[in-house]
């Protein structure tokens, strides 16, 4: 250490650092001042710090725009793109969308040469990477907020949090381009990210099941044909024109979960999927096999069950995926919260007191939980009561004992306890209420294919945390290298 001096010790900083720095701050003086004036001496906080933040906005908005214009004006009369060259079109002015307002350029078309009528591109949009006429930074805020919100509800939170966001018109528009180039990408997109994730620690059993809800959708009919959903009655005439008649007709949308859970039967990471009626469940069943051949692929122990509810046509479709995946080995559970329904419904009907009943039905769980034939012990009694009891209890008893029957080998709840494999479709369920539900059957809301579609695909990735990856290789189709012609 002798011979060197202190000021050797002390970090030195590039002279980019240096300006960098005195830039920030003749910047941080200069906002201060614009802020001072703009609230004119008053001393109220909560003032000066809206005034701040809308300040901010404009000058952001200012910077954005004065970017856009200089990456515009790099560009010559002819741009070459993927080797083939463009030539200049025509000019417009446009207004983009950011989070701080609109930005408002003037731009050049470019048509393809030697191609009457050839296609045209803009390659201010393809260097910026701007999204349906939208920034960066701000695609990625409306995807989130329409796979989360309505747009009235988007757009009230990108205002109280001081942005500048569109028309709500513009936003609804934005989400559903989004969505549905998105939906358009979406399995190619998760077939590279797969190579990419790994199984969680502590991974013992993979959970899989598909369900069905319902979303109230719009079908168009003829002026002339009644409608089959109820109106109410119209007393007072249109004062525009009315739109097209239509009918608000509920139909199903499918679900699809792939679960890996621990020893304990919680989930440590879940992938969850959707489809609405038109696609139907084949790409769904498809992308989900996906992730469990994936899973498999890192580790061959793992036991699959499949839980879901007793629909027939559900499982048909189970049953086809894994006879394609080739995968012969698997656990297939009736979810024990619907058999525990029926089972309580049956006690409803049988007795009427309700400390018995209580006292039979945790006896019949404490069969299903301990003794490998419990399942069978309980459809024998629920027959003996089918023959002694009369009207609607002998219906009822005389229902669920069928249905037990055609499901009892996948109610073995004790042999699958003793495993730890789940018994339980909650994962599924649940997806169904925060995946679809949620997030389409609120108040006054009816959905058209594509709309249906691009919130689901947006709200599926989301939920099933691969939102930041799926974004990152989304844009590519945004944009590319735009080089100026010889």
């Amino acid at each position: 250490m002798h011979g060197i001096s202190h000021l050797q010790l002390v970090p030195q900083c590039s002279s980019r650092e240096i300006l960098i720095k005195e830039a920030t701050r003749a910047a941080h003086r200069a906002l201060c001042r614009l802020v001072e004036l703009q609230v004119d001496g008053c001393d109220k906080f909560s003032e000066y710090e809206s005034t701040a933040l809308v300040v901010a906005n404009e000058i952001t908005r200012e910077i954005l725009g004065e970017r856009l214009r200089r990456i515009e004006e790099e560009f010559t009369d002819e741009v070459v793109l993927r080797g083939k060259r463009y030539r200049r079109h025509e000019s417009g002015s446009v207004a983009y969308h950011s989070l701080c307002g609109a930005l408002e350029v003037e731009r050049y078309s470019y048509r393809l040469v030697g191609k009457r009528n050839g296609p045209t591109i803009i390659p201010l949009e393809l260097r910026a990477g701007i999204v349906e006429r939208a920034t960066p930074a701000f695609a990625y805020a409306v995807a989130q907020g329409f796979a989360k919100m309505p747009s009235r509800h988007f757009e009230e939170e990108m205002r109280a949090m001081y942005r500048q966001p569109p028309s709500r018109s513009s936003l609804e528009r934005l989400g559903k381009y989004i969505g549905g180039a998105a939906s358009q990408d979406a399995v190619k997109i998760e077939t590279h990210l797969r190579k990419k994730e790994r199984l969680p620690k502590g991974a013992h059993a993979i959970s899989v099941g598909i369900d069905r809800t319902t979303v109230p959708m719009i079908e168009e009919r003829s002026p002339a044909q009644p409608p089959s959903s109820r109106r109410k009655t119209r007393h007072k005439p249109y004062v525009r024109q009315p739109p097209h008649p239509f009918d608000v007709v509920y139909r199903m949308a499918y679900v699809g979960t792939v679960s890996i859970v621990d020893a304990n039967c919680e989930a440590l990471v879940t992938r969850r999927y959707a489809a609405t009626a038109e696609e139907g469940p084949d790409e769904l069943i498809s992308r989900v096999m996906a992730d469990v051949l994936r899973a498999r692929e890192q580790n061959s122990a793992l036991p699959i069950v499949v839980v879901q509810d007793g629909a027939p046509e559900l499982w048909g479709l189970m049953w086809e995926a894994f006879r394609r995946a080739r995968i012969e080995k698997y656990e297939q559970v009736i979810d024990r919260f619907h058999v525990n329904e029926r089972l309580a419904t049956v006690l409803l009907e049988i007795e009427k007191d309700e400390a018995l009943r209580r006292q039979h039905y945790d006896r019949w769980q404490q069969l299903l939980d301990v003794k490998y034939n419990g399942i069978d012990l309980i459809r024998r009694e629920i027959a003996l009561y089918s023959h002694q009891a009369k009207g609607k209890a002998k219906e009822v008893c005389w229902a669920n004992w069928s249905y037990i029957s055609g499901h009892e080998r996948r109610m073995r709840y004790s042999l699958l306890r003793r495993r730890h494999l789940p018994v339980a479709s909650s994962i599924t369920e649940g997806a169904c209420k925060s995946l679809v539900t949620t997030r389409t059957k609120g108040s006054g809301q009816r959905w058209y294919h594509d709309g249906l579609n691009a919130v689901l695909t947006l709200r599926a990735i989301h939920q099933s945390d691969r939102f930041a990856f799926f974004w990152k290789r989304f844009t590519r189709r945004y944009e590319a290298d735009i080089a100026v012609a010889a």
